[in-house]
C-alpha cells in the first residue's frame, strides 16, 4: 500500500506543459484537458489519501488531512498560472470524490462554480477550478461533461442557470489517471452517474484565482504554501459546509468526519 504522510510533504518533478496551448484552450473554450501529465508517485499517494477516507466511511474531503493532496495543489502551479495568464494564488476551496465502487452513485450534478467571476475580453478568467482524476475517468464510471463556452449562450451571464440549451453541445471528457482538467468558474459542467459494476472514479479538485485580483473568497494562500496539519481540520470541515448543497450528506456524516479528523490530525 502506498505510504501516507501527515506533516512531511514531498517535492515532485516539475510538470512539463505547453503554457500557450493551455491558455488558448481555457480562454477559447472555458476549459482545458491535459492527459496523464502528473508524476505517478504523486497520483498514487493522492489515490491512497482518498481511499483512506473512503475506507473509514467518512466524507472523502477528509483526504486533505494527508500531505499528498496539498502536494498536488503545489505541483499544479505552472498549469494554473498558464490558464489564468497571470500569477496565481490558491483559494480555500477543495474536494475529493469516490464515485461508484461503494461510494457516491455519481459526480455532482450540472452546475457552474461561480458564474459571477469575470473573464476579460480575451476570455482569460479571474478564477480557475482544477480537477484531477487519480483513477481513469471514463464514460462508464462518471467522467466529466462540459458545455464549451462558445456554445453556451449564458456563459457571460453572472446569473446564468444550469439549463442545457442543446444536448449536441455537450462534450464528454474521459481522462486517464494523472490527467489535469481545468475550467473557469463560469463553465457549465458535471460528473456523470457511474454504471453499476464499473471501477470507481476517484478524483480531487482545488480552486485558484489571479493574484492581482481581490480575493474571491475571504482568504487566499500562496501557491507554494502547504498548511500545517493542525490547520487542516478547520479547512476540511469548512469545505463540508461549503459544498453541502452538492454532496447532500447528513449531520451523521459530519460527526463521522469530525471523529476521523480528531484521530488523524494533531491538535495545536
Amino acid at each position: 500500500m502506498t505510504a501516507l504522510s501527515i506533516g512531511a510533504p514531498r517535492a515532485h518533478p516539475p510538470i512539463a506543459i505547453d503554457a500557450a496551448a493551455v491558455a488558448a484552450a481555457t480562454w477559447r473554450d472555458g476549459y482545458f484537458a491535459l492527459p496523464s501529465v502528473l508524476d505517478a508517485a504523486l497520483v498514487a499517494r493522492c489515490h491512497a489519501a482518498v481511499a483512506a477516507a473512503h475506507a473509514a466511511s467518512v466524507p472523502t474531503v477528509a483526504a486533505f488531512a494527508y500531505d499528498a493532496p496539498w502536494e498536488l495543489a503545489v505541483a499544479l502551479a505552472p498549469i494554473v498560472s498558464a490558464a489564468l495568464g497571470a500569477p496565481a494564488v490558491r483559494q480555500p476551496a477543495f474536494w475529493a470524490w469516490w464515485v461508484g465502487g461503494g461510494g457516491a452513485p455519481g459526480g455532482w450534478a450540472a452546475h457552474r462554480d461561480n458564474p459571477a467571476v469575470e473573464v476579460d475580453e480575451r476570455g482569460a478568467p479571474d478564477g480557475l477550478s482544477v480537477w484531477v482524476p487519480v483513477t481513469d475517468a471514463t464514460a462508464d464510471n462518471g467522467c466529466m461533461y462540459v458545455v464549451p463556452a462558445p456554445w453556451d449562450l449564458q456563459y457571460q451571464n453572472p446569473n446564468a442557470t444550469t439549463e442545457i440549451l442543446s444536448l449536441q453541445t455537450v462534450r464528454a471528457l474521459p481522462a486517464p489517471a494523472g490527467s489535469v482538467l481545468g475550467w473557469t468558474p463560469k463553465l457549465l459542467h458535471w460528473g456523470a452517474l457511474a454504471r453499476p459494476g464499473a471501477p470507481p472514479r476517484v478524483s480531487l479538485s482545488i480552486e485558484y484565482q489571479r493574484a492581482d485580483r481581490p480575493p474571491i473568497e475571504a482568504t487566499v494562500a500562496p501557491l507554494d504554501e502547504i498548511p500545517p496539519p493542525a490547520a487542516r481540520r478547520a479547512a476540511i470541515v469548512e469545505q463540508w459546509h461549503r459544498y453541502r448543497h452538492m454532496h447532500e450528506q447528513d449531520d451523521d456524516a459530519l460527526t463521522a468526519l469530525t471523529v476521523f479528523l480528531d484521530h488523524t490530525l494533531p491538535h495545536g
